[in-house]
């Protein structure tokens, strides 16, 4: 039975990979991700529910201006 072995690595590669790993977890937040997916649901909810809000006000006021239209062109 013969056993399969791997070229040593090199101590150059071991260094460097090592160095890009320590870079990469420094740019990664230690603590916890900011933007859940569960925080990313809230705000497009909160999003849609004051667009919503908007819509429902513009036509409300578009519809109060049109009455007021119709009023003072019914009078004339």
């Amino acid at each position: 039975m013969e056993v399969l072995t791997y070229p040593a690595e090199k101590e150059e590669e071991k260094e460097s990979r090592g160095r890009l790993k320590s870079q990469s977890n420094a740019l990664e937040p230690q603590s916890h991700n900011p933007t859940s997916k569960a925080t990313v649901i809230k705000v497009w909810c909160l999003h849609n529910v004051l667009l919503l809000a908007n819509y429902l006000e513009f036509k409300s006021t578009l519809t109060g201006l049109m009455t007021l239209a119709n009023r003072t062109t019914a009078t004339r």
